[in-house]
């Protein structure tokens, strides 16, 4: 697979703003929402992330309990994952790789306000649009991350407005088959 963790072109944040959904009513802001800088300013106002920017960027160690414990459960999440974290020309990513090492990816520490439309644009316009939950969450996993971001993405898929018009549910239930009884072959 391919490692994009060192790649700056493929960056999550150059990738958002090049196309447009077909379902335009979850993306709510505007095309520069992840343009670096305002992915940026989102970090700094998000409580759960920018104490990890402040840290990331001033700190070569972990910072201590004590400093933390103030914090969050969602900041605190972050801080466990301490070494997989860094910062990027001020923005806060996390690099993940898969468990038998081919896949590496650099995931964008999501702000809160934020999350809902980078789920709207990775499930409606990165990839073609409208795939699913699994393949969603497989394309969400390459690009961001946030605490709880397999149930959002799932909840998202299950609500979309354009998906429920092409769902067509279960197949419906067949009776039983039932047996024919003849006698010789081709008699009925």
């Amino acid at each position: 697979m391919e490692n994009n963790a060192g790649s700056a072109s493929d960056d999550v944040i150059h990738v958002f703003s090049r196309k447009s959904c077909v379902d335009a009513d979850e993306i709510v802001s505007d095309a520069n929402s992840f343009a670096p800088e305002n992915l940026r300013l989102a970090q700094a106002r998000d409580p759960d992330v920018a104490p990890l920017v402040r840290w990331r960027s001033e700190l070569t160690e972990r910072p201590c309990w004590n400093e933390v414990a103030k914090y969050s459960d969602t900041a605190k999440n972050y801080w466990a994952q301490w070494d997989s974290l860094e910062v990027v020309e001020g923005i806060l990513y996390r690099n993940w790789s898969s468990a038998d090492g081919r896949e590496r990816f650099r995931q964008l520490i999501v702000p809160h306000s934020l999350k809902r439309e980078l789920v709207a644009r990775v499930h409606g316009v990165m990839v073609g649009g409208h795939f699913g939950i699994r393949r969603t969450q497989f394309q969400f996993q390459r690009r961001g991350y946030f605490v709880g971001w397999r149930k959002f993405v799932e909840e998202f898929c299950k609500h979309c407005v354009v998906c429920a018009k092409f769902h067509r549910g279960k197949p419906p239930k067949h009776s039983f088959l039932k047996p024919i009884d003849c006698g010789a072959v081709n008699e009925r």
